[in-house]
């Protein structure tokens, strides 16, 4: 018999984010920050290092390129849009002007310049009384996090790799990580923050991954056992639900699902 106590069943409100019902177990999706050294650099290397900086720009660019690319095949020309404004982000001239100049003032090596500028530039717009700006947040945090892991001579494992059918839960999703994501990898996400118009939104709706975003605190209690029921149409997230929600929810997804047959059904007639 097992001793282990059942956790009590806890229902949750975000935003709905991306239509369909999931059910599996948690997968917490916690990116650590890089960690970058700080020294001073020689005055004989200062152009060495510049150098080091504008082949990181490139090599960003082409895995940006690449991203678009495969996102345009499995997707479409309107998700893979949302990797033009990350190319956009590492032809920004004020970003990449304002970093050289940081480094040619302090000598520190270029990851930490170009931390300390990237961090301003997201702390500005996240103070813009604008929601689609402010959402742009994510994406320079995205192609910074790219850049630095470029400098620093690292490469991520892709969201998908890590999943294994289960329902991702993290503060939040960058859009390079919802394009990594398989489809039959992930059975649904749920983040802390985020909007309905976030990119990473975008790339999961696109992919009929059901989610819920803006859910608030949750990561830091979440655990690897826990069970999940995502619920994308009414923005419910259910952890740990007991046997009764478990069998309403079957219910639901299985009338859901008969009406969007027939609606797609009545779509293809006309």
């Amino acid at each position: 018999m097992d001793s282990k106590k059942k956790k009590p069943e806890v229902i949750l409100h975000g935003i709905a984010a991306s239509n369909g019902i999931a059910y599996g177990r948690a997968f917490p999706f916690v990116q650590d920050d890089l960690d970058v050294p700080h020294y001073k650099v020689d005055p004989s290397k200062h152009r060495e290092e510049v150098d080091r900086f504008e082949r990181a720009l490139v090599a960003t660019r082409h895995e940006i390129a690449k991203v678009h690319a495969e996102v345009e095949k499995n997707l479409g020309p309107d998700e893979a849009r949302i990797f033009d404004a990350h190319l956009l982000v590492l032809e920004d001239q004020a970003l990449i002007g304002e970093t050289i100049r940081e480094f040619e003032a302090t000598g520190r090596n270029i990851e930490t310049c170009f931390q300390r500028v990237s961090s301003r530039y997201v702390q500005a717009f996240s103070e813009i009384d604008d929601d689609y700006l402010r959402e742009r947040v994510s994406d320079i945090r995205d192609v910074a996090r790219r850049l630095l892991a470029n400098l620093l001579g690292r490469k991520a494992a892709k969201l998908g790799e890590l999943v294994n059918e289960r329902i991702i839960i993290a503060n939040d999703i960058t859009p390079s990580d919802a394009a990594g994501i398989d489809r039959s990898s992930a059975l649904g996400i749920v983040t802390e923050a985020g909007s309905r118009t976030s990119h990473a939104v975008i790339v999961a709706r696109s992919m009929r991954i059901p989610a819920v975003v803006g859910i608030g605190s949750l990561t830091e209690t979440v655990d690897s056992d826990d069970m999940f029921i995502v619920d994308g149409y009414d923005g419910i997230v259910i952890v740990n639900p007991d046997e009764a929600t478990l069998f309403r929810y079957g219910k639901i997804k299985e009338k859901k699902r008969t009406f969007e047959s027939s609606e797609i059904s009545d779509n293809q007639q006309q």
